[in-house]
This record gives C-alpha cells, sequence and structure tokens, in this order.
C-alpha cells in the first residue's frame, strides 16, 4: 500500500532546493565553515610556493638574503668545468636590496688558512650539493698531494736539520728547543732560544738583568723564516709584573688577572728599523723562489749570533715599548730626594742633642758614627720612610707591613699563574713545564729578626751635613 501524505507548496520548494543541490554536488555550508576553508586553503598555498623556493634566493625583486656558512661560487667561474670550480663560505649573513653591497666570505680549502675576501652579492650564487661535494673531494686529494710533498722536503733538509742542531748546542748549550708539527696541513718548525739570564743595556749606560727570556722563530719546511721574531717570559721579578714589562721591544702588559694571556703569550718584537729586521726580511724570502737562496749554516749561526745581540740592547732610538728605567721599583721607598731631607734636616736639628764623632787620622778629619747616629734619629719623632735593617747590615726598602702584602701578592698571583687549566701559561721547553711566574721576593734574612729604622739615605744626609760643619769649623779656628 502506497505511502499517503499530504503535499503542499512548502514542501514542493523544499523538494526542488534539495534537488538542485544534488545537482550541482554542493553541500551547503555556514559561513563560518566557509570562511575557514578559505584560510586553510591560503596555508597550503603559501606552503606549496616556499617548497619550490631554494633557501637564501631572491624573495622578491629586491631582496638578497644569504646566510652566514652558506656555500657559495663566484658567478664569474659558473662556466668553467665543475673540477675547476672554487666554493667558499659565507661568514657573515647578509640581507639587502643593494646588489653593490659586499659580502664577507671565507676559503673553505685549508690551503689558504683563515684568509677571507670581499664580494658583491651580484656576483656569487648558492653552490649545488654536488658542487660542494666535488670541490672537498678535489681539495682533500690536492692536500694529500701537497702533504707528501711538503713530508719529502723535511726528510731532504735532514742534514741541514743536524747541521743546525749541532751548531745551537755549540753556541746555546742545551738552552734550545726545536718544536715540529704539521697545522691546517701545513709544517711548522718553531726554534725557540733560552737566555736563563741576559743583561740588557743601553746607550745611556743603563742595564738591567732579566731572568727567563725566550724568542722564538718560526720556519717552514724549506727553512724559511715564515712569522715576525717573538718572545715571552719565563721568570719575572715582582717589579717587571707590576711594571707590565717583559722586554724593552715586547709589548708591556697589564698586570691584571683577566689580561693573562698578554702576561704570558707570546708577543712579536719591535724591530723597527734594526739590523735584526733587515736579516729577518733576508730569511723570509722563499727559498724556492727565483729570489731565494740556498741554505747555508754559517749565515744561520750569524742569525742566532744577531738575535743575542738584539736581544741584549735596548735601543732608545727606535722607540722602544717600554725602557727598563720606567721598571719601577714597587718594594719600598728605595731613595729620597735631596729637597725632602734639607727640609727636614732644617727642621730636626736642633732637637739632635747629641752624637758621636771620631777623628780619622788617614783622612785628617772628625767622622760621625753613622751606626750611633742611626740609632738616635731612629728613636726621634722624624717624619720619614722606615725600613727594615737585618744584622748584617743589609736594607729591606719596605717596612713589615708592606713587605708581606708584597709576598701575599706575588703568592696569589703565582696561583693563578701556574692553575693547571691556565692554558695561556702551558709553554714546554724540551718537553718540560715552562710558565710565567713571579720570582721569589729576595729577602737576605727572616724580616722577623730585622729591626726598623730611619731611611739610610737621611742618616747619610744628617752624616753629611754634620761632618761638613765640624770640619770647616775646626779649620777655620785652628787651620790645617
Amino acid at each position: 500500500m502506497s505511502e499517503q501524505r499530504n503535499i503542499n507548496v512548502e514542501m514542493l520548494e523544499e523538494d526542488s532546493a534539495r534537488l538542485l543541490e544534488e545537482l550541482d554536488g554542493v553541500a551547503p555550508i555556514s559561513e563560518e565553515d566557509q570562511q575557514e576553508e578559505e584560510e586553510q586553503l591560503e596555508i597550503e598555498v603559501q606552503q606549496e610556493l616556499e617548497e619550490f623556493e631554494p633557501e637564501g634566493a631572491i624573495e622578491d625583486e629586491s631582496l638578497f638574503i644569504f646566510h652566514s656558512n652558506d656555500y657559495v661560487i663566484m658567478l664569474e667561474d659558473s662556466a668553467r668545468p665543475l673540477e675547476e670550480l672554487e666554493v667558499l663560505k659565507i661568514v657573515s649573513g647578509i640581507s639587502t636590496d643593494n646588489e653593490n653591497d659586499l659580502v664577507q666570505l671565507m676559503y673553505i680549502d685549508s690551503l689558504y688558512g683563515d684568509s677571507n675576501r670581499y664580494v658583491t652579492v651580484s656576483d656569487i650564487d648558492f653552490a649545488s650539493q654536488y658542487e660542494i661535494e666535488l670541490y672537498t673531494k678535489n681539495k682533500d686529494k690536492e692536500l694529500k698531494e701537497n702533504l707528501v710533498k711538503i713530508k719529502e722536503t723535511v726528510k731532504s733538509n735532514k742534514k741541514n736539520l743536524l747541521d743546525i742542531k749541532k751548531s745551537l748546542t755549540e753556541i746555546f748549550g742545551h738552552n734550545w728547543d726545536i718544536q715540529e708539527d704539521f697545522e691546517n696541513s701545513k709544517y711548522n718548525m718553531s726554534l725557540i732560544l733560552r737566555f736563563p739570564e741576559i743583561t740588557i743595556k743601553n746607550g745611556r749606560a743603563g742595564k738591567k738583568t732579566l731572568y727567563d727570556l725566550y724568542i722564538k722563530v718560526e720556519f717552514d719546511e724549506n727553512l724559511t723564516v715564515t712569522s715576525r721574531m717573538q718572545g715571552r717570559r719565563g721568570a719575572i721579578t715582582y717589579s717587571e709584573y707590576i711594571s707590565g714589562y717583559r722586554h724593552s721591544h715586547l709589548p708591556s702588559s697589564s698586570c691584571s688577572s683577566e689580561d693573562m694571556e698578554n702576561m704570558c703569550g707570546w708577543k712579536d718584537f719591535c724591530l723597527g728599523n734594526s739590523e735584526m729586521s733587515a736579516i729577518q726580511r733576508d730569511w723570509q724570502v722563499d727559498r724556492t723562489s727565483s729570489a731565494g737562496e740556498p741554505f747555508n749554516i754559517i749565515q744561520f749561526e750569524l742569525f742566532m749570533y744577531q738575535i743575542e745581540a738584539y736581544a741584549s740592547w735596548e735601543s732608545l732610538g727606535g722607540g722602544p715599548y717600554i725602557r727598563m728605567e720606567n721598571v719601577h721599583n714597587y718594594e719600598g721607598v728605595t731613595k729620597i730626594h735631596n729637597r725632602i731631607l734639607n727640609n727636614i734636616y732644617g727642621n730636626e736639628i736642633k732637637n739632635l742633642k747629641e752624637f758621636k764623632v771620631s777623628f780619622d787620622n788617614s783622612k785628617n778629619r772628625f767622622i760621625v758614627d753613622l751606626e750611633e747616629l742611626e740609632a738616635i734619629l731612629t728613636k726621634m719623632d722624624i717624619s720619614v720612610d722606615r725600613v727594615q735593617k737585618t744584622r748584617d747590615g743589609s736594607y729591606i726598602y719596605s717596612n713589615n707591613a708592606s713587605l708581606q702584602l708584597i709576598l701575599s701578592k706575588i703568592s696569589e698571583q703565582n696561583i693563578k699563574f701556574l692553575a693547571e687549566d691556565e692554558e695561556s701559561n702551558a709553554f714546554l721547553f724540551r718537553n718540560k713545564p715552562a710558565p710565567t711566574y713571579i720570582l721569589e721576593y729576595n729577602v737576605k734574612e727572616d724580616t722577623s729578626t730585622a729591626e726598623e729604622v730611619v731611611h739610610p739615605d737621611l742618616t747619610k744626609y744628617f752624616s753629611n751635613k754634620l761632618e761638613s760643619h765640624i770640619n770647616h769649623y775646626f779649620i777655620k779656628k785652628y787651620g790645617k
């Protein structure tokens, strides 16, 4: 039995609408659903575009983007065979709309070391993975071949090296060391000379004794000098440490604990226009070039003697980094100016009631007893620096408190110098540690047995004045 239902106009309109929707294949959606679908479609389109756009390419018609460590090639080289292409790396990323802006590039070939170059953004293009792999493979092969050549050259110089070691022993005893290494596929021979004690002089009769001065000269496999002569110190005095002095022609350094590298590390000597500078330039000429000369052991020995002469001389005309006269004595007041002594004498002579005098027949004059005068002046309330006097009569030009402070500072700094994790001071000489450190303060006698006295300059000044007045009086009164 067929189903019966009442049909009206509204029912006909609903059936018609449903039929049209089915024919169009479109399901009815709300306005919210329609907006959400449009947004999702836009996201999918953007993702598709990004997949087809290479990283670092032009995002629009005016913007160039290169990231740090991207690999690139020079456009001018793109027509060359693949095996001849040179691949470089971006050092610092850049985003610009100016094709003439510069990009910093770094060679990835270790033969060039850390050498960089600058090119415009319009001159480079991104290197493909295949180009990078091929370039690396070719350079690895080239490096290995070059390494073989270097080792062969080093081997061929074996006799020269034996002659060098023999000459070094004859000139410096055992105070030399040769350290060989291969770094960045390059051979380096460091010749290090040690001067345990060397006196440096200048044209003004000035002189100073240095301890543990090390000098380094670096050679390549052809025995050509490859860098400037460098120096560093082992044992230094407290005064040198405070003054930042290593050698008159080495850069001075701060005594700050944060400046450990400058205090301990190798530094370039200032050669200026000295004879040493000319000799070094001669030794820097590549022996394999047309201007180069074969290695000569006699010339090498002259080079070594010249280094020692250079290290022993402070060239005032050349403008040293720090003059030895400016290495101040920080162990106390070692000298009092005559003006100050004269003022003290004028103020205190009236308080000097008595002092011991004797007549020296050999000199035919009266002499003031210095020991007793010193004791008297020490007991007087004179505003002057005091020093420590040991039982053997030596003076320590600082009072006990300042002396203990100096000793404490030396101890504290040496702990930092000799710390196991202090890499800047990890230097080996003949396979033994040779770090920078401060020498022990030279106390001739335990200060506990010393006595505090007035500064010897004051005693001497009083003595000279008194003797002058006494002898002048007797000569004037009694004649010679």
